[in-house]
This record gives C-alpha cells, sequence and structure tokens, in this order.
C-alpha cells in the first residue's frame, strides 16, 4: 500500500487538504489522518495537488500527407 500526505485536492469546486491510501490499483481511504500499517510506502506530497489522471483533448488533425506535422 502507499499513503499520499499532505495533498491537496478539489473535490466538488472545494480545495482540500487530505491523506489518500491506495492499494494497489484503487483508492482505499481519503482522509485527513489515516492510520497505516508497518511497511505502506509514505509519499510526502509537501502541499501540492494530486489528481487520478489527466486527458488532454486537444488535437489538431492534418490532411492526408501531412500527418507529420499532427499533435
Amino acid at each position: 500500500m502507499k499513503l499520499i500526505k499532505n495533498a491537496k485536492i478539489l473535490d466538488n469546486g472545494e480545495l482540500k487538504s487530505t491523506s489518500i491510501l491506495i492499494d494497489g490499483q484503487y483508492i482505499k481511504e481519503m482522509n485527513e489522518n489515516i492510520n497505516i500499517d508497518e511497511g505502506t510506502e509514505v509519499i510526502d506530497a509537501n502541499g501540492q495537488f494530486v489528481a487520478p489522471g489527466l486527458v488532454d483533448v486537444h488535437v489538431q488533425l492534418r490532411e492526408p500527407g501531412g500527418e507529420h506535422k499532427e499533435t
């Protein structure tokens, strides 16, 4: 398991400070104070934003033959 502590998240438009406990690929708990087992990897976010994933959907398509210019 991993614990990300001192993280900032945006929840329903509200900025919150929290800790996030991750078990494998899943978020197990989000709370300011989380009890952890010995051996849990702790990552200090130092007040940085944490997001589960962001996708850049901006794309520029080109005419046939100009695909090398696509982003």
